[in-house]
């Protein structure tokens, strides 16, 4: 009797396992699809979250102090921020790359600034409020130490002259040019020392652009 029943138990493991076979790779492309779908689900209803830390491109500027200046990255002392560079010598250093929060609220807006070597300028407490270029982690998530805000609620216009605040020290960014033309950021109230024209040179935030 049982080896009557040998045959039909061995023809139905044969039948048997290109089925299972098949059934195991529905199974995965199922499992596949479902988790394809709640990725597309995720971005697509969570999309405001997920970009939220995200920062936008503004474009390349030139920054002008209030005195004819240029503010530049002088990487060569530790990557001080001064308006030292007159309009007639502008280069790579002279160069920063703006950018604002994907979704900022109402209110003023957080802005980050980016030198020419790609790190991102910060005003540190303990230099005085010191501008510098040294800061290497991506202010990506707002607010932030490494962030800068206007004093109003748009973007900041190409080739006026307005100041900008640290949020960092929570005071406006300051011009000292009887200290050789650094920038701090120390002031509790704006004058002309506080104001700098934002020249847009393009829309790019490539590095080198």
């Amino acid at each position: 009797m049982v080896s009557g029943l040998s045959p039909p138990a061995r023809i139905t493991h044969r039948v048997n396992g290109p089925l299972r076979s098949t059934l195991r790779a529905k199974r995965l492309l199922a499992a596949v699809a479902a988790v394809l779908l709640v990725t597309v689900g995720f971005t697509v209803f969570t999309g405001t979250a997920a970009s939220a830390d995200l920062p936008y491109c503004l474009g390349t500027y030139h920054i002008q102090a209030n005195n004819g200046m240029y503010v530049s990255n002088r990487e060569n002392e530790g990557g001080i921020i001064k308006a030292v560079a007159p309009g007639n010598a502008l280069g790579t250093w002279e160069r920063f790359r703006l950018f604002r929060h994907a979704l900022s609220p109402t209110g003023p807006r957080a802005f980050a600034i980016r030198a020419s070597n790609d790190n991102w300028v910060i005003a540190w407490p303990s230099s005085a409020g010191q501008l510098y270029a040294d800061y290497v982690s991506t202010p990506g998530n707002f607010p932030h130490d490494g962030t800068f805000m206007f004093n109003d609620t748009s973007d900041p216009p190409n080739g006026t002259f307005q100041p900008f605040k640290s949020r960092t020290t929570g005071r406006w960014v300051a011009n000292e040019e009887d200290m050789g033309g650094l920038l701090r950021a120390n002031r509790v109230s704006v004058g002309a020392w506080e104001r700098f024209r934002w020249v847009k040179l393009n829309s790019s935030c490539q590095a080198g652009s």
